[in-house]
């Protein structure tokens, strides 16, 4: 898979911080390294979709 950067939306501070918790390092089997890295930012994301 490629790597491609989207330009057709606005990098945030926020945006940048979860994407990066998509890498190679943290994919395993079930996928729970990243559900664990990503599970701190379901709260400011809920918040910020209301």
């Amino acid at each position: 898979m490629k790597d491609k950067s989207r330009t057709d939306i606005e990098l945030t501070p926020l945006k940048a911080e979860i994407e990066s918790i998509f890498n190679e390092s943290n994919i395993d089997e079930d996928c729970d390294t990243i559900t664990r890295l990503l599970s701190p930012y379901r709260k400011t994301v809920r918040e910020s979709l209301s």
